[in-house]
This record gives structure tokens, C-alpha cells and sequence, in this order.
């Protein structure tokens, strides 16, 4: 009894198996060639967003990581110090990019509550942004 138990198990097994492969193998061709009938030239894009570019300039980061990226097949757009601002952050989101790369620094001790922000390439002005800075949004950053 313990072998054809066992038996029927596998069997059942194998043909669940059989089954979910089938049904991925027809799902994953259908959508590529769904994909490739709609957007044949298709290309991600890709953002390198290096914040030290004018402080700490690191032009072998800028080349190894667009070339991975394009390797990768991605379009890439590099923006450095002067192009990242605040404007800039604001319509990011806009742009669809599949990857971003960001290359920071840290915020100065005790300026804002969050381990984790981003920072731009505008010049500190104590009455620029306003809104955000009462928010807790917009903090002095230091390279």
C-alpha cells in the first residue's frame, strides 16, 4: 500500500510539474511577442544622478557606471551638481526612469530627523524654500 501511495504521489507531483511548466512556457510567449508586436524599439532609461560631481569629481564612476548600464541596455542620462535641484527632484518621477543611480553625500549632523535624503547642487539660501524647510523637508547638506 506504502508504494502505490508513493507512486500516485509522484505521478501527481510530475504532472502538477508538467502543467505549471506548460502554462509558464505559453504565458512567457505570449507576452514577449504581445511585447515586441507593441514597442519593438523599446529602451529603458537609465539616471545617474551624481550629486559630488563639482566637490568630489569622479570621472571613472560616471564612465564604468554608464557603460554597465547601457551594457545592461539602458539609455542613460547623466546629471550632475548644477542640473540637480529641487525643481529637478520635484519632476524626476516624470521622467520614467526604470534605474537610478545616485551618488551623495551626508546631511550635516542634526539637521534633519531622516537617516535617509537626497540632496542637490543649489547653493544654501536660508529663505529659498521656505515651505519645505518649516516641513522638515529642505535641510543644509555637507559634501
Amino acid at each position: 500500500m506504502n508504494k502505490k501511495l508513493i507512486l500516485g504521489t509522484i505521478i501527481v507531483a510530475i504532472s502538477v510539474s508538467l502543467i505549471i511548466l506548460i502554462q509558464n512556457t505559453s504565458q512567457t510567449s505570449e507576452s514577449e511577442t504581445f511585447e515586441n508586436d507593441v514597442v519593438p524599439d523599446k529602451i529603458e532609461k537609465a539616471a545617474i544622478i551624481d550629486q559630488l560631481h563639482d566637490n568630489i569629481p569622479n570621472k571613472y564612476f560616471q564612465q564604468n557606471a554608464t557603460k554597465y548600464l547601457e551594457f545592461a541596455g539602458y539609455d542613460v542620462d547623466l546629471f550632475t551638481t548644477k542640473n540637480i535641484t529641487l525643481d529637478f527632484y520635484k519632476t524626476l518621477p516624470l521622467a520614467n526612469y526604470k534605474f537610478i543611480v545616485i551618488r551623495t553625500h551626508g546631511l550635516e549632523a542634526g539637521t534633519l530627523e531622516s537617516s535617509a535624503s537626497l540632496l542637490t547642487g543649489e547653493t544654501w539660501e536660508k529663505d529659498k524654500y521656505l515651505n519645505e524647510q518649516l516641513a522638515g523637508q529642505v535641510a543644509l547638506g555637507v559634501p
